[in-house]
Order: structure tokens, then sequence, then C-alpha cells
């Protein structure tokens, strides 16, 4: 009879420092380091435009490593990130190809990284990944077997236990190429979506709306599949869904439309926390994830949102021209029944998308 082998995640703070110094080790294994290189990534901020690394390059398998850790603002959570390329690097400037990160802090779902380390019941230790891609969770399972870890799929990158470098470099190198190759297929899609947007715009504001509807309520039955709260109030999604399938034709139209968004979007998104003691304690559990808000596009689609809410609902200016100008290619407001209608339909192009993109989180 098999033996059933289980996985367990490893949570504790020393033990996941003493694994990610076993995985810097193994990635830079026989490798050669270059100085201060530039490494190029989409979103970079300010603070890490001028930034430079030391990075290992693999010649056994070609592809380039840099591993350091990452304080957020909670300075009690570190993130290690583990960068890897395949351009070798005899210029300046690597494209980042692949990220390996785990949290210091597993506990907290606010900053769980995709990869963690897990021990299995044969005294194993691994690094693993969960899937969670931002696009291409369904590509990823195409590429990879999975194994489970805590009742949720997994896929192992490699072994950390034993002393075989070069194969757990060779498994670490296939891992990068399969990442790689999903990406490609994305931005093949994405070119593709691009191609049929025009046709989304010449859909009914109903035809789109509908197809979020489907997206919200297929999230929160893969929250049910995983026995998760669901990420919105089901009740509150059919009872706000009215105005906003409903084509806007004035003012007062998209006065509800913008309400009722952001209503979805907020208020029937989070619960009264039951854990509350102080009034320190957050009154409201968003489910939401903080991490999803702030990714591009979703924090376009976000701050569009609230803009539009604070003009239309409360009277108040803020950023509105320059939400004109993105999506009606004018500094000035809708004027006519069809440039309340074109509005409204850019906005659920770009709800559409973000739902889309939160889908492919869950």
């Amino acid at each position: 009879m098999n033996e059933k082998i289980t996985y367990e995640i490893i949570t504790d703070k020393d033990e996941i420092l003493k694994w990610q110094k076993r995985f810097e080790y193994i990635i830079q294994y026989n490798t050669k380091k270059y100085k201060s290189k530039n490494i190029t990534y989409k979103n970079k901020s300010e603070k890490d435009r001028d930034k430079k690394y030391d990075i290992h390059w693999s010649s056994d398998y070609n592809f380039w490593s840099t591993s350091f850790p990452y304080e957020n603002d909670n300075r009690e959570i570190t993130r290690y990130k583990n960068w890897f390329g395949t351009k070798e690097p005899i210029n300046n400037n690597l494209p980042l190809d692949c990220e390996i990160s785990i949290s210091s802090c597993i506990n907290r779902e606010s900053v769980l990284t995709a990869s963690r380390f897990v021990v299995n019941s044969r005294k194993k230790t691994f690094v693993v990944h969960n899937g969670k891609i931002k696009k291409g969770k369904d590509e990823f399972w195409k590429n990879f077997d999975s194994i489970d870890v805590n009742g949720e799929p997994h896929v192992e990158i490699c072994e950390l236990s034993n002393t075989d470098y070069k194969k757990k470099q060779k498994k670490i190198k296939d891992f990068i190429d399969k990442m790689i190759k999903i990406k490609k297929e994305n931005q093949t899609k994405s070119k593709n979506a691009n191609n049929s947007s025009s046709t989304k715009h010449n859909e009914s504001s109903h035809e789109i709306a509908q197809r979020v509807r489907e997206i919200i309520i297929k999230i929160n039955e893969k929250c049910r599949l995983q026995k998760k709260k669901d990420i919105f109030d089901q009740a509150a999604l059919f009872k706000l869904w009215g105005n906003i399938e409903k084509p806007c034709k004035s003012r007062s139209d998209f006065k509800g439309f913008a309400e009722n968004i952001y209503k979805l979007l907020r208020e029937a998104t989070r619960y009264i926390n039951p854990n509350k003691k102080n009034r320190n304690d957050p009154y409201y559990i968003y489910m939401i994830p903080d991490n999803f808000i702030k990714k591009d596009p979703t924090k376009q689609f976000w701050g569009i949102v609230n803009t539009l809410r604070h003009y239309f609902v409360h009277d108040e200016i803020g950023n509105i021209a320059v939400v004109y100008k993105e999506l009606l290619g004018k500094n000035t407001g809708p004027e006519s029944e069809e440039e309340y209608l074109k509005l409204q339909i850019e906005v659920l192009i770009l709800f559409e998308q973000s739902m889309e993109d939160l889908d492919g989180m869950t």
C-alpha cells in the first residue's frame, strides 16, 4: 500500500529565514557574481528606480538570480524576494522574468505571497508555489502538476533538503522557463483582448453588466468551494444591480450608477469585525484584498469609481477632469444622452477587466 505523503507549511520565522538562506545557497551555487546591475520590470516605484543589484549567473542553466529581504510599512513582516531572469548579464539592464518570494509572516492573510516553504511527512523540505498569479491561473495549472498543501493545490519548485545542487538548479530553471511561457501566453491573450475591445464599446450596458455579474457570482462560488467567506454579499449584489446595468441617459441616472458600483465594491464586500475589542480594532473586515486594489489596472479603476462617486453623489469635484479626459477624451463632462451612455460603457469595461483580475487571484 502506497504511503500518502502530506505537506505542512513552515510558519516559524526563524525556520523560514533558515530555509531562505538555504534556497539562496542553492541558486547561487557554482555561479558567477556580477555587481550593480539594473533590473527592469513593470510598475517600478520611484524609490526603486535607481536601485542596483548584485546578481549571480549560472552558465550551466543560463539564468541569473538575486535575493534580498524587502520590508514593507509593517516592519515586523519581511518578504524574502528571489528574482530570476534569463538574459546573460553582459549589459547593465536585465529584464525580470520570474519571482519566488516568501513572507516571514505566513499567518497574516494580507501579506501572503504565492510561494512558501513546506515540509512533508518524510521530513523533506520544499519551496512551493500556489499558482495564484495575477493573470494566467488556468495556464499555470496546464503547465504544472499539483500537490495538496492544507487543502489547496501547490507546485513543487525544488527540494531543499539534500545536496544535489545541480539537479535543484535544473528544477528552478524549468520553473522559470514555464513562467516565461505563461507570461507570453498572457501577452498574446491581452493583445487579442485589445483587438476585440472595440466590439465591447458597441455593446449595451446590460450585456457588459451581465458578464460582470457572472464573474462576481463565479468568484463567490470559488470561495465556497475553498470553504472561505464570499467576497461579495450576494443579496446586495442583486439588490444593487438594477442601477448598474440600466442605461444611463442623464446625470441622475449616472449618479445612481456610480453610487451603486461604489456600494457593491466597498459595502457589499465587507462584514462587521466579530473580534473587535477596543477602539483600535477595525470595525469592518474587507474581503477584497488590499494588494488587489493597489495593482494596475485595478488601482486606476478604483480611483475612477471613487472620483465619480465624489462628483456625482457628494458634489465634490476632485480629479473629475482627469477621468473625463481618460474616458471621454475631453476635460468636460457628458452633456448628451450619448455621452452619458459612453461614460457608463467605459466604466463597465474597466469594471469587467478588474473583476477578471480578481477572479484570477481567487
